[in-house]
Formats: structure tokens, sequence, C-alpha cells
């Protein structure tokens, strides 16, 4: 493991040195998953696009190579485990966004919704234009942070909308922020129409009861 850690440290020492480099393999580790070994390549973010987050040239995005082939996406038990891992990593993230009825006012439709751990925002450096972000201590807690096109167009831009309840696949979740103008998700073309905890998945997308299994590949990992 001290080997690995190692590895980790130069990898980002090496990137810090080599800014422009847009494409370039930063870290590789095995970890042993059950009786299966992923190999981790984490890549440089100018890949995904341009990014709102205080540091993007910072981020690396993690995706695994495994016996069937090249995986962009994790299981919640993987961000885990990489969460939990001795390294240089500020930290690790993870999120997803799935389509779901949201209910503002007397109007529901058919929108995206992300899902992120309570790290998401914190590691980005992005605080909100409008009350406050989610983080640890709403894990358990039904919050949202709107998307601020959506807060602007279906809510008018009020103030006041903080406090509110919108409702997410007929569920109440409390606005308690609404994020800056501009800021997406980790790729160009993602805009969910909101954020929400991780840990409200079940609640939000019925049908994913199983989304931190071992077997669930559904998220996008960073740090």
């Amino acid at each position: 493991m001290r080997g690995i850690v190692a590895d980790l440290r130069l990898g980002v020492r090496s990137l810090a040195r080599s800014p422009g480099f847009v494409a370039v393999v930063v870290l590789t580790l095995a970890l042993g998953i059950g009786a299966n070994t992923a190999v981790f390549s984490g890549v440089h973010f100018a890949l995904l696009q341009t990014i709102q987050a205080a540091a993007p040239g910072e981020l690396v995005w993690v995706g695994a190579t495994q016996e069937d082939g090249f995986s962009i996406t994790q299981s919640f038990d993987l961000y885990e485990q990489l969460r939990d891992l001795d390294s240089p990593f500020q930290g690790v993230c993870a999120y997803a966004m799935r389509s779901t009825a949201v209910r503002a006012g007397d109007v529901t439709e058919q929108l995206q919704v992300g899902m992120a751990t309570s790290e998401f925002f914190p590691l980005l450096g992005v605080s909100a234009a409008l009350g406050r972000v989610f983080g640890e201590q709403d894990r358990e807690s039904a919050v949202a942070v709107l998307e601020h096109d959506f807060w602007r167009d279906r809510m008018g831009a009020d103030p006041a909308a903080v406090g509110d309840l919108i409702y997410v696949t007929g569920k109440p979740y409390t606005v308690i922020g609404v994020a800056p103008q501009g800021f997406r998700a980790l790729a160009k073309h993602s805009k969910p129409a909101l954020w929400v905890p991780i840990e409200r998945t079940a609640e939000v997308l019925p049908g994913f009861e199983a989304w931190n299994s071992a077997g669930w590949i559904w998220l996008n990992v960073f740090a």
C-alpha cells in the first residue's frame, strides 16, 4: 500500500509540472474487489470539457479497466474504497444524474436530477449563489440545491425560494440553496435541474434500491 501511495504522489507532482497536457494519465492503482481486481486510471479533467470549479486543473476523473473492458462509471462501494484510501488527494467524490418527476409549484416535469456525495460541492470549491450547498451534515436529509437557470425560469429568481419545498418523485425536499450561474456538472452539456444528497437515491429513483451495492455500476467518480 505504501508503494501505491508513493505512486499517487508522484503522479500528482508530474501533473502539476505539465498543466497543459490534457490527456495525461496521473495514477494507476490496483484494488482487490472480492475475487476481481480493477485497475484505476485518473485522467486529466480537461478531457471532460470545461467545468466550474475552483481548481479544475487539479481534478482527475477515475475510470476502471477490468476483464470485460474499460468503464467510465463505478459502484458506490468502489467510491468508498477510494475515498478511504490513504492518498495525497484532498478527497474523492461521486455523482450521477437521472431523469425523474420534479414538481415546482403546480407544474410537474420530467427533469434531470443530480445525486451527489457530500464532498461534491466542497471538493469542487463551489459555493451557493443563494443560500448554501449541501455537505456532510446533510447526508440523510431531504434537501435540494437548485440549478441557477431552473431557479430563474421556474421560480422567477425569487430569493424566497430558499426554504420552500420542491417535490421529487412526489416527495418533499427543502430548497437550501441555488448553485452559481453556469454551474453544470462535470461535463460540458450536463445540466440537472437540482442536486440532492446521494443517500436519497432510492427515494428519488424508484427501482434503484440497490444503488449502493457493489454490483450497481452507475457513478462518475473524481478526485
